[in-house]
């Protein structure tokens, strides 16, 4: 059964009208109905579901299987796969075993975000007792009290939908958080609308997006940002700060893995170049505490952040 206090906010995506929920959520205005898997509601419009799912099997290729899970997938066929989550079912037993040893031996992230802590963190605590959503969760639970949307039913998720067309009504949300989702989308301008259509007025977003940062097609990747240009993108809300959240040495030492590996076609090879190049360069990453202060840290920064909030008077 769907929690009460995500049932109270829905709405049809396609005419943003509110739905009866029973067996499933249906919506008397447009005549549309909604899968429920558990408690959690699928509010994809089957249209757009379709056209996703199209776009993602045209691109697949080698060239996005740049990790583990992905490269070692015997079902490249499915809906947003899941794979690249770490869910290894359908793989051969030496797959599995390759994929274990691979996440063990695995280095640490060439990148140190102080930024979530001490930004995010403080604005979630503010909020803890309205309503919180972050749009393009993936499984990343960050907090109990969060609402966690994505595009595919995955661990920790509640809402399934396309946050071209969020499945809520206007006005709900105290905070929203999206984090290393615009790159991936075709229309980041659409989903930053709907994020601001379901914003409370004097509520808050924070939201993330890389700069310097490899090509990462899981499963689409479309763009990058300066961080005047993601300024730019959410120029309808009152910007309270930005700047760097993950610095030169972390764009630096993303770039040198890819580098490395670039050296071999062969999937396994490539991984284990990826490997070894990123336990040799992610001590670097200890010096973003220093440079990511520093005046033109923005001009190599891995990606940035920005917290701004929706006027009490919104702007047209």
């Amino acid at each position: 059964m769907i929690p009460r206090r995500i049932a109270a906010i829905l709405a049809c995506p396609k005419c943003k009208s509110k739905p009866v929920i029973g067996k499933t959520v249906f919506c008397p205005q447009c005549e549309c109905n909604y899968e429920i898997k558990g408690d959690v509601p699928i509010m994809h419009i089957k249209t757009d579901r379709r056209e996703i799912e199209k776009q993602i099997l045209r691109t697949k290729s080698a060239v996005n299987f740049t990790n583990f899970t992905e490269a070692l997938s015997k079902r490249k066929d499915r809906f947003l796969l899941s794979s690249q989550y770490g869910d290894f079912h359908g793989t051969t037993t030496l797959a599995r075993f390759i994929y274990r040893i691979g996440k063990m031996l695995y280095p640490p992230a060439p990148v140190i975000n102080k930024v979530i802590a001490r930004k995010r963190g403080p604005l979630i605590n503010k909020f803890e007792n309205g309503l919180i959503l972050n749009v393009g969760s993936g499984d990343d639970c960050t907090h109990e009290r969060v609402i966690n949307f994505d595009l595919d039913l995955l661990p920790g998720v509640n809402v399934v939908g396309n946050g071209e067309n969020l499945p809520f009504l206007d006005e709900r949300f105290d905070l929203i958080i999206n984090q290393a989702v615009l790159e991936h989308v075709k229309k980041p301008e659409k989903i930053i609308n709907e994020i601001f259509r379901v914003l409370k007025k004097s509520g808050y977003v924070y939201v993330e997006t890389p700069f310097l940062q490899e090509y990462h097609g899981f499963p689409l990747d479309f763009q990058r940002y300066t961080l005047m240009g993601l300024e730019n993108l959410l120029s309808r809300f009152e910007k309270i700060e930005s700047g760097v959240c993950a610095g030169p040495s972390a764009a630096f030492g993303r770039i040198f893995r890819e580098y490395i590996a670039s050296f071999s076609d062969n999937i396994y090879i490539h991984q284990i170049l990826k490997v070894l190049a990123g336990w040799i360069i992610f001590p670097l990453r200890y010096l973003d505490l220093w440079l990511n202060r520093k005046k033109y840290a923005h001009v190599l920064a891995m990606g940035f952040y920005f917290i701004g909030q929706k006027a009490a008077r919104s702007k047209n």
